[in-house]
């Protein structure tokens, strides 16, 4: 009995090897079966060896391997039975494993037979490009190219033996040596996009910034396409040209002139501005303009307020009473206010227009905006480039009374209240938008519903639209998902049309506002 269901298993399997199928590229190659990857690709299952049709000549793929092809035809990845080489715009190379192409047809990834030459702008360098096996695939060592057949990114071959631990790279900053046994990346121009320096090398750059600096070890030096270098991580710290010291062993970004324009502040660093100092943090970015002019900066509440701009303006910040923001405190953080999660206690991040007036400030302990005589507390605002408000996240919430409007909720959209009608009377404001200055929308909750003598607070969420700091109306009632970290999206008259909002895996989602 079992050497009979044998046979009929050997025949089956004949009759499948001997049913060919017309592939996507237009072959006829005998297949297992055809089938569909994640993305919807069709993907054959190949019943023997079979030479492929690609833009670089035959691939042979092994007998059943999976080739998936895209929609227009083109191999979109397969397995390689053996060497072969195959010819692109950087050179010849003999590869092996397995192969990525990208639509047209261009290689985009594959693997290399030994070690073999890249010859390029940056000089001429051995490379290897190995795969891992089993499931720590995240350990490749591919040779990756753009779809114009230049190399993208290379794995530098080397050992510990001497003369293979460095090699020799040409930068715009004279020759560098660099580490082996580390990826290498062009642009797709040919040029040398980043590299790690050997173990305690340095480059002019580095000396004119600093005598005697030298790169930290194992740290990534990237350039510009123009072959200036772009970005580094010096062992010690540097001279900020605004007079403050850079952290050690922290990245530096500079300017194609040699500036910096980026980088992690000292400890007890401060800067001049606005005819007072500002506190740095040393835990936080530090980003400049190229007129050296802040662009970011975080900087510690050690005093018990700042200002920013004219006094007479009637805008500065204050410290909320009986909320001590200072270093080493901690108050309460808004667990919906997703924007100043990254943000340390004790400190308030500030981001400024090119202009030189401040475009947003956010922190996880509340501020005081103050607008003349009245004060608005929040951890998170955004202004124009005028300088008037645009958006605030109040904190603690606002209630702001709306016996300007009657709301009438009937039982068809609150199937859970038996009353029909009902009077909101207040409502408690999270999130502000402006308008020319003055509010023109808000996202709120928690109306405060009247039902004959009593009161009580239903959880319901909504928008208020404003006019002429008036209510208008209140849109978007208990609508799906909506938030305090939801986003308004707006239609040319500045109307609100649209929120996001992002479920538990942080997924985004969009929703029209029905009124």
């Amino acid at each position: 009995m079992k050497k009979t269901i044998a046979v009929l298993a050997a025949i089956t399997l004949a009759i499948e090897v001997l049913t060919a199928e017309t592939l996507p590229n237009g072959q006829d190659a005998p297949l297992l079966k055809m089938t569909n990857d994640e993305d919807g690709n069709k993907a054959a299952v190949l019943a023997q060896s079979f030479a492929v049709e690609t833009k670089y000549g035959n691939l042979t793929a092994p007998a059943t391997s999976t080739v998936v092809f895209y929609e227009n035809g083109n191999v979109k990845s397969m397995q390689l039975e053996e060497a072969q080489e195959i010819e692109t715009a950087t050179g010849k190379f003999t590869v092996n494993t397995r192969a990525e192409f990208y639509e047209n047809g261009s290689i985009k990834l594959t693997f290399l037979e030994g070690t073999q030459q890249l010859e390029t702008k940056a000089g001429i360098f051995n490379i290897t490009a190995t795969p891992s096996s089993g499931a720590a695939l995240a350990k490749d060592k591919p040779l990756t190219f753009y779809e114009n057949g230049t190399v993208k990114s290379a794995y530098l071959y080397g050992s510990s033996a001497p003369g293979e631990r460095t090699a020799t790279a040409k930068t715009s900053d004279g020759e560098m040596e660099i580490r082996t046994r580390n990826f290498i990346t062009f642009y797709e121009s040919g040029n040398l996009e980043s590299a790690v320096p050997a173990d305690g090398s340095t480059a002019e750059f580095l000396t004119k910034l600093k005598a005697n600096a030298k790169f930290n070890s194992g740290s990534l030096l990237t350039f510009y396409e123009s072959g200036k270098p772009k970005s580094f991580t010096p062992s010690s710290s540097l001279k900020h040209q605004l007079g403050f010291s850079t952290k050690a062993r922290s990245e530096v970004v500079i300017s194609e002139d040699g500036k910096i324009i980026s980088c992690i502040p000292d400890r007890a660093s401060t800067l001049k501005l606005d005819k007072q100092y500002w506190h740095l943090s040393p835990s936080m970015p530090f980003k400049n303009f190229e007129d050296n002019f802040p662009e970011e900066m975080t900087i510690d509440m050690t005093d018990n307020h700042f200002l920013f701009g004219s006094e007479q303006a009637g805008i500065y910040f204050d410290l909320e009473e009986g909320t001590p923001i200072m270093q080493g405190k901690t108050g309460k953080r808004p667990e919906s206010d997703e924007s100043a999660r990254s943000v340390p206690y004790g400190v308030i991040t500030l981001k400024f227009f090119s202009t030189k007036t401040l475009k947003s400030a956010v922190s996880r302990n509340p501020f005081v905006i103050k607008v003349g005589a009245n004060g608005i507390s929040t951890t998170n605002v955004e202004f124009n480039e005028n300088f008037s408000l645009k958006k605030i996240l109040l904190s603690p919430y606002a209630e702001v009374p709306m016996e300007t409007t009657t709301v009438q909720i009937s039982t068809a959209e609150n199937p859970d209240v038996k009353v029909a009608r009902k009077k909101y009377t207040s409502c408690i404001l999270q999130k502000v938008y402006f308008t020319n200055g003055r509010m023109g929308c808000a996202i709120g909750s928690y109306l405060q519903v009247l039902q004959g003598n009593s009161k009580y607070y239903r959880p319901l969420s909504c928008i208020i639209l404003f006019e002429n700091g008036k209510i208008k109306d209140v849109v978007a009632k208990g609508a799906e998902s909506l938030n305090v970290a939801s986003e308004l999206i707006f239609d040319d008259s500045g109307n609100p049309v649209a929120y996001t909002s992002k479920d538990n895996l942080g997924n985004e989602r969009t929703f029209e506002i029905k009124k």
